[in-house]
């Protein structure tokens, strides 16, 4: 939500923690996550599992750029947008996908709450 409420105004200083946050996000889920996913995996599919997972992110990166592409042509972004039709379409492209977000750290928790070593981890 920070990125969508202050990538309208347009000032870089007070967007660079959210950025931050959200790449330190990303760098920090991803070993954690090709771990969890192995390890889950049957004995004999380790490796493809392992191996899919990059395939899947490219995926998710891809099918984003598109979507994000869609709601900004949506917006406006296709003609010869003015600065209030850009400053909407700033917000919108973050703030449309914070519910997937949601959805994401849903996940993340339940991936997270079988791992062996953690408290309260449901056994």
């Amino acid at each position: 939500m920070g990125c969508a409420v202050f990538m309208p105004r347009g000032e870089v200083l007070p967007l660079m923690p959210f950025v931050l946050m959200l790449g330190t996000g990303f760098g920090l889920m991803w070993g954690f996550a090709i771990k969890r996913v192995t390890a889950s995996a049957p004995e004999g599919e380790r490796e493809r599992a392992s191996a899919a997972l990059p395939t899947v992110q490219m995926l998710g990166y891809a099918l984003g750029a598109a979507t994000v592409g869609i709601l900004a042509n949506a917006l406006g972004f296709a003609g010869e947008p003015d600065a209030a039709t850009l400053r909407a379409i700033a917000f919108w492209v973050f703030a449309a996908f914070v519910p997937l977000g949601l959805v994401g750290c849903w996940a993340g928790w339940r991936l997270s709450r079988d791992w062996p070593g953690l408290r309260g981890n449901g056994r």
